[in-house]
């Protein structure tokens, strides 16, 4: 029962043993395995196909790990160098025109480096306060850009910022490590800003602010600002101011030492002192109070008072020394009416209709302060560029808070009414009134676009007979008056100047206001000039003659 079983060895066997007989062979093509049965894979040859694939498989792992992890730094480094960029296409920024369609801020080509334009500003100095500067885009120490767009800094380039800045394009461009362009092509087209156009007359602008210049040299003067404006629509047809920076100089901002002095400067060049100067205005507050004067029946066009020189209040403490308060002419004007004491700007009438004296009656302080301040003198502006600080019109409250005695005293009338004792306002808020004066008591908003609205105000309460009576004597201003060298046969204009006195009676601040044609006014002027000499002064009027003749030569349409 127990023993071994003897183990069997089979051998294959052809089918043909089986099926066929050797005289019946199939025609069969064995090249392409005809007649012949599946075999099974044998153990060897799988064995061999498995140790085949590990071996492949483990050469992929070896050599990934090599790739990634052994020198996957360096690779990476090398797929950085050679790869698309997005590039910035830069628009171009709107140019900035004057009212007749003059170039005032343009672009220029760059530098062979730069793939933007630069800014480019009006040939002839004047205008950086109106057209303020830019900042262009920055790159950082490894060439790429941080600051993309161009920002409009101050002036009409940072007001009307949004309408000037245009939309960027994007283009892809391939390169190498070599910075080598191998191809490159636009996504997206920039689009350029739009289009600006000011009420500024370039050329005139320029013109005034040269003349303001020649005062400084020739005549001893620190600085200045003039205004231009078309009282009917509030367009500003100049606004300078002396000195001033480099519109060029601010935007490159390469020249560090420059720019320091513009700020460290004791002229304040970077002070646009048109909107933001505070000054005593003197004289010229006289119009204003002396339509008052009419207006509140205290005067009538043939009141007359005469000038001696000065006019003297008794001092209740020590009645040897009379408070004095002095005209400017010390032999006095003689007999003086409303005509005779603007076109001369008398102090005496002033003061007598001002804070009354020996009997007659004044306008009082209250209601030198009601028409200072209906002309909105000491209140800020509105306008684009600013509306500047508010300034003083002395008042009895205003003492009270300010001084340690705030008792209010005629003698401070008499200051005030003649434009001194702490009396403090903008030549903006003195061009708004003037053009109002002018008028006949629209209070007109400046603008400087010629797509912003114009904007209206009335000043209430005054008698259009009235106006004309101070339109008469600010035109005897120039024909009789302080303001003689406007006396000019090409334009009839109406005039007012005033001095302040600064630094202890040493310097003064020369004032001119007015208006043209007296008969039917359509522009107005503004200008102070700083700290002149006391004595030998020349006035501001002097500026506005030289833009006169030049306005005669080159732009006779302002006079027509």
């Amino acid at each position: 029962m127990f023993g071994f079983r003897k183990k069997r060895t089979y051998h294959d066997v052809d089918p043909d043993e089986i099926f066929l007989d050797s005289q019946n062979l199939p025609q069969f093509n064995t090249q392409q395995f005809e007649g012949v049965i599946e075999r099974p894979l044998s153990k060897i040859n799988f064995t061999l196909i498995v140790i085949v694939f590990a071996l492949v498989m483990a050469f992929f792992i070896i050599r990934l790990g090599v790739l990634q992890i052994q020198r996957g730094e360096a690779f990476f480094a090398q797929s950085e160098s050679n790869r698309l960029h997005r590039t910035t296409l830069f628009s171009e920024r709107g140019i900035i025109y004057d009212r007749h369609g003059v170039e005032l801020a343009w672009n220029v080509p760059g530098s062979d480096d730069e793939p933007f334009s630069y800014r480019a500003y009006y040939r002839d100095p004047g205008l950086a306060h109106v057209l303020g500067f830019v900042r262009y885009p920055r790159r950082d120490t490894s060439g790429f850009f941080w600051r993309f767009n161009f920002e409009g800094a101050s002036g009409a380039e940072l007001l009307y910022d949004q309408e000037l800045q245009g939309i960027h394009g994007v283009k892809l461009v391939e390169v190498d490590a070599r910075r080598i362009i191998h191809s490159e092509g636009a996504i997206t087209e920039p689009v350029d800003g739009t289009n600006v156009h000011l009420t500024i007359d370039g050329p005139l602008q320029a013109e005034l602010h040269r003349n303001m210049a020649r005062m400084v040299n020739e005549f001893s003067y620190t600085g200045g600002t003039a205004i231009i404006m078309d009282i009917q629509e509030g367009d500003i047809i100049a606004l300078t101011s002396y000195p001033e920076f480099d519109p060029h100089v601010i935007s490159r901002g390469t020249d560090t030492e420059a720019i320091r002095r513009y700020f460290e400067d004791r002229t304040k060049p970077s002070l646009n002192r048109a909107v933001s100067g505070l000054y005593t205005p003197g004289s010229i507050v006289k119009p204003f109070i002396a339509l008052g004067m009419l207006q509140e029946d205290i005067i009538t066009p043939s009141t007359t008072v005469s000038s001696t020189g000065r006019i003297e209040i008794p001092n209740p403490w020590n009645p040897a020394q009379p408070a004095v308060f002095r005209d400017w002419r010390p032999e006095g004007h003689g007999a003086t009416d409303i005509y005779h004491a603007v076109a001369d700007s008398v102090n005496t009438f002033f003061y007598v209709f001002g804070g009354g004296f020996q009997g007659r009656q004044g306008i009082g302080i209250s209601k030198i302060h009601e028409y200072l301040t209906m002309f909105q003198l000491g209140e800020p502006t509105s306008f684009v560029l600013g509306a500047g600080p508010s300034g003083v019109i002395p008042h009895p409250e205003w003492k009270r808070r300010v001084f340690k005695d705030g008792t209010w005293r005629v003698g401070d009338t008499y200051n005030t009414v003649i434009g001194q004792f702490g009396m403090q306002v903008t030549p903006m808020q003195v061009m708004r009134a003037t053009a109002a004066l002018a008028n006949k008591g629209t209070l007109v908003n400046p603008r400087l676009s010629l797509h912003e609205p114009i904007t209206l105000t009335s000043v209430h309460g005054i008698s259009a007979q009235n106006y004309e009576i101070i339109h008469d004597a600010m035109r005897q201003t120039v024909t009789a008056g302080t303001a003689q060298i406007l006396n000019v046969p090409y334009v009839q204009a109406a005039v007012k100047t005033g001095t302040a006195q600064t630094r202890g009676n040493t310097r003064v601040n020369a004032w001119s206001i007015g208006f043209w044609p007296v008969d039917n006014p359509r522009y107005a002027y503004t200008i102070v000039m700083e700290e002149g000499p006391a004595r030998d002064n020349v006035g501001s009027t002097w500026a506005i003659r030289q833009t006169f003749d030049w306005i005669r030569d080159h732009a006779p349409q302002y006079f027509e």
